[in-house]
């Protein structure tokens, strides 16, 4: 028998965490953890397991859990993108994952963060080049645009 923690294991975390008892978000992890030795980079591969033991003590469930999905995914894809190129912030600084994606295209255009009280919903570039634009979709998702452009947009 395994013991957590041995090599090969994502996150060696007790079953007694704060979403342990989710059979669901406990099965993503596992699925998670036969997914990620397929990527190519070993940093990649750290990356993973590092945002994994995060995502394990997230307060928020449903925070932990859709950033666990949308983990598995890149991890599927056999690239990391977005928030998971850094090291994950500490679990009760997990942000939801619209929040995150918004912060993450904002930073690409050099825009301000978006914060969770106030929506991101629309900002442009003081060179006029790029314009960002989120609206929350209440019980659907978020809808972001963004466009990016080598001259300045010309107003209609």
């Amino acid at each position: 028998m395994k013991r957590p923690g041995s090599p090969g294991d994502v996150c060696a975390c007790p079953s007694t965490s704060s979403v342990g008892d989710d059979a669901e978000f406990e099965a993503a992890m596992r699925a998670l953890a036969h997914e990620a030795p397929s990527l190519d980079s070993p940093e990649a591969r750290v990356r993973v397991a590092e945002w994994a033991r995060t995502l394990h003590h997230v307060p928020d469930r449903a925070v932990a859990a859709e950033t666990l999905q949308y983990l598995r995914l890149m991890v599927r894809h056999g690239v990391l993108h977005g928030p998971f190129l850094h090291p994950p912030p500490p679990p009760e600084r997990v942000a939801p994952l619209a929040e995150a994606l918004c912060n993450e295209l904002a930073a690409l255009a050099g825009l301000p963060r978006a914060g969770p009280i106030r929506p991101l919903l629309s900002h442009r570039t003081p060179d006029g080049s790029a314009y960002l634009a989120a609206q929350e979709l209440p019980g659907r998702g978020l809808f972001c645009y963004l466009a990016v452009s080598p001259g300045e947009f010309k107003k209609l």
